[in-house]
């Protein structure tokens, strides 16, 4: 077996290992990520962005691009609706960057 090979079996039972620690709620929405997921950025997308908190869509992006310019404020592709990743407030666009982040620090 080649060090690629052993790394390889090594971060698979790592992955496992981790899998199992995980609450049978998580374990659940992580297959349900998986298997939705077309490509690496769709399962991205499905885990670190999730639905949209407004309409349930799952056809959501980060603002990383013009014009929010920030990836820690979800996009719903569908109904428009502006969100914080951090503590899913609803956001307006002219209204950036959400309170929270601001909260800790006062």
């Amino acid at each position: 077996m080649g060090k690629s090979d052993k790394n390889q079996k090594s971060i698979n039972n790592h992955a496992t290992e981790m899998f199992a620690m995980l609450d049978h709620e998580t374990k659940n929405a992580l297959l349900t990520a998986f298997e939705k997921a077309t490509s690496f950025d769709d399962l991205i997308s499905n885990i670190m962005i999730g639905p949209c908190p407004s309409c349930g869509s799952t056809n959501t992006i980060d603002g990383e691009e013009p014009p929010i310019n920030d990836n820690t404020v979800g996009i719903c592709l569908s109904c428009g609706s502006l969100w914080c990743l951090e503590c899913n407030r609803r956001l307006e666009a002219d209204k950036l960057p959400c309170s929270c982040w601001y909260e800790d620090s006062e």
